[in-house]
């Protein structure tokens, strides 16, 4: 449970039964975690009224909005106290009783900001099954989540009248894009992990798996009262495990 990311959740992980990795960068305590341009924000409100999903609603409060989930977070899994002011950079465990975050409706109510830009952005990371679970024994596997990554470029979402917005879900084969040549990932598995490069043809053939591993949300906009330029980051941890 995560008050804060900890300096050891990027170490190299072992996991039994998996189906994902992570990522490296920590977004708690750090406000620079993304580089983003300030830019001239032009509002792009889609006319049409994005209607409300029904079910649970989780509402994370910042200094200059108010965001609301339309999607069921775990308090006790993120250990988010949501009755509290955010950091504008804030990290987020989904777990296994969460819902994922993909094509789920937000909503943001209470801003302070004008001229609000939303975009989303996603991490992909590579994990490696074990000896063992080759040789057909306990299905190892080990989650390379503080090596590299690959991370999409930052897609603008459509914002309604009401700054509603859906987050887009990604596609197969976007969530399989992992851009570091072969020969690194061989060295870098032979150096972790009871395999032979030899046994790696590539990162997308066993016993070799890459997916998402951090869902990226930035809301950019300007305060009302002074035009500071406000940068709100999420990233947004998918549960490691089956």
């Amino acid at each position: 449970m995560i008050k804060a990311l900890p300096q050891n959740l990027f170490l190299l992980t072992i996991f039994f039964v998996s189906c994902n990795v992570d990522s490296d960068n920590k977004i708690r305590g750090k406000s620079n975690i993304i580089s983003h341009k300030e830019s001239t924000l032009n509002p792009s409100p889609d006319k049409k009224i994005i209607k409300i999903q029904e079910g649970s609603i989780t509402t994370l409060k910042f200094n200059d909005l108010t965001l609301s989930v339309h999607s069921f977070l775990s308090e006790q899994e993120t250990e988010i106290d949501f009755s509290k002011i955010q950091n504008d950079s804030l990290g987020v465990y989904l777990g296994y009783d969460s819902e994922p975050i993909e094509d789920k409706l937000f909503s943001i109510d209470k801003t302070s900001l004008k001229g609000i830009i939303v975009e989303q952005s996603y991490e992909t990371s590579i994990g490696v099954y074990t000896d063992d679970s080759i040789a057909g024994n306990e299905r190892g596997y080990y989650s390379l989540d503080d090596w590299k990554h690959f991370q999409s470029k930052w897609k603008p979402l459509n914002v309604d009248e009401s700054y509603k917005f859906n987050y887009s879900k990604f596609t197969k084969e976007e969530s399989r894009i992992f851009n570091v040549p072969i020969d690194e990932v061989k060295k870098e598995i032979s150096k972790r992990c009871r395999i032979t490069g030899k046994e790696i043809k590539s990162v997308s053939e066993y016993p070799c798996e890459v997916g998402i591993t951090k869902y990226l949300l930035r809301i950019t906009g300007k305060r009302v009262d002074n035009g500071e330029i406000v940068v709100i980051l999420l990233a947004f941890f998918p549960p490691i495990g089956c």
